[in-house]
């Protein structure tokens, strides 16, 4: 992969000035949408589905040892370790949802940062071989699980 330098990226001369590299900056930040501004500001990530996907909950669970082992071989410990407490409990129109216990609930917000959220994605997404999101719940104190 090239690098670009800074200047290049921003179509400015190496010997610009601060003021000038700021009138070019603002613009772009500006042109970000207030949707994503938002999710970067709370730390929460923007959930789009996709209605295209075929992916079932029933794959999702068959492949979860799997997911799980892609997070350990690529060093992603704190994901690793986060997800194992998890439970896929849906998957609808691209959107795995995982549901944590009370006792885990920690979980939920460590897995939302965005490293750790975008490492989720593309890991879900080469194992499930299809564009995924994840979405995280708790569950409520008075749902009791019945096996």
């Amino acid at each position: 992969m090239n690098k670009r330098d800074y200047y290049e990226v921003l179509g400015v001369d190496k010997s610009a000035s601060q003021d000038e590299i700021k009138s070019i900056k603002e613009p772009i930040k500006q042109s970000m949408s207030a949707e994503t501004k938002e999710a970067q500001n709370k730390n929460i990530n923007v959930i789009h589905n996709n209605t295209n996907a075929k992916t079932t909950l029933t794959e999702v669970q068959r492949a979860w040892k799997d997911i799980l082992e892609a997070f350990k071989s690529r060093r992603a410990m704190i994901v690793y370790a986060s997800l194992l407490e998890g439970k896929p409990i849906d998957c609808k129109n691209g959107v795995v949802t995982v549901m944590f216990s009370q006792d885990y609930s920690l979980n939920k917000p460590r897995l939302e940062k965005t490293e750790n959220y975008n490492i989720v994605i593309e890991v879900l997404s080469e194992i499930m071989g299809e564009q995924l999101t994840v979405k995280f719940v708790v569950e409520s104190p008075d749902r009791q699980e019945v096996d």
